[in-house]
């Protein structure tokens, strides 16, 4: 039986709404606090813009994607447009937020993205943000300046490429294969509907994913439809029955047994967890 849907938390879709036509603002987290209070900001959101959190002092957490990271000082979180983030703010910690217009191009899997203390992409960043801080109203960056520090930023908080073999196809499979997953669409139920739509066999993508992923992509494809399963069930309006539908289950005890297996616990369980 579907939870009541008054005991689900509704994820609050936050836009990119800066204090004028720009396309970075960077401010301490404690301005955020400030602006938005401490309460609105432990709920879940759906972000629709990049955002980037360095810790600068103390440790804390924050959640991406139902997944809690441990900051530090030095340690960096990139929330990708799509992702679900919630902000814990105790213990307290002191962060630098760098908030982007985004590319244009949702991501809804993948993975949180974390870069470690020591990799100096901190200290980059920081003079980034002091770059920001020194200028004022009379004498503002141009639009330009702020475009390539956007740019900046992004470039910062990218992965390193996927290794790659000049005129090996794999990659481009895979690549293809990634793009796909991450579309703003849930991607096909099975690995044989992932292949016709590359145009390729199911085996050309699975020596594909080996190599450049090392996992199956089964693997990958499940656990990108059990992410967006967790997404589509923190919405209040959304039932089980009507995710289950969403995502190409005929069967509810299908999904549940999918979704079991997945993420390690029933839907049922996992909407009350968020509550």
């Amino acid at each position: 039986m579907d939870p009541p849907a008054e005991s689900q938390p509704e994820i609050v879709e936050i836009p990119y709404q800066p204090a004028s036509t720009v396309p970075i603002e960077v401010f301490p987290l404690a301005e955020l606090i400030d602006r938005r209070g401490g309460d609105e900001l432990t709920s879940h959101q759906r972000l629709q813009f990049e955002l980037v959190v360095l810790c600068t002092a103390g440790r804390g957490r924050h959640e991406v994607d139902f997944e809690t990271i441990d900051l530090e000082p030095g340690r960096i979180v990139h929330v990708r447009p799509g992702q679900v983030s919630r902000w814990i703010l105790t213990p307290r910690y002191d962060a630098q937020l760098f908030l982007l217009r985004p590319s244009g191009r949702p991501i809804t899997a993948g993975g949180t993205r974390v870069i470690e203390p020591g990799s100096g992409r901190s200290h980059d960043l920081d003079e980034l943000a002091a770059m920001v801080a020194r200028t004022d109203r009379s004498d503002p960056l141009s639009a330009r300046s702020l475009e390539a520090i956007r740019e900046l930023v992004l470039a910062l908080v990218e992965p390193e490429p996927a290794p790659r073999h000049h005129g090996d196809p794999r990659f481009d499979i895979y690549d293809s294969f990634e793009q796909l997953l991450n579309a703003a669409d849930p991607p096909p139920r099975t690995v044989a509907a992932c292949a016709r739509q590359l145009g390729c066999s199911t085996r050309t993508l699975s020596r594909a994913c080996q190599a450049m992923a090392g996992s199956a992509p089964k693997t990958l494809l499940d656990e990108a439809i059990a992410l967006e399963a967790q997404r589509r069930l923190s919405l209040s309006s959304a039932s089980v029955s009507d995710v289950a539908d969403t995502l190409g289950f005929n069967e509810l005890s299908n999904f549940s047994r999918f979704f079991q297996r997945i993420t390690g616990q029933s839907p049922s369980a996992f909407v009350d967890s968020l509550s």
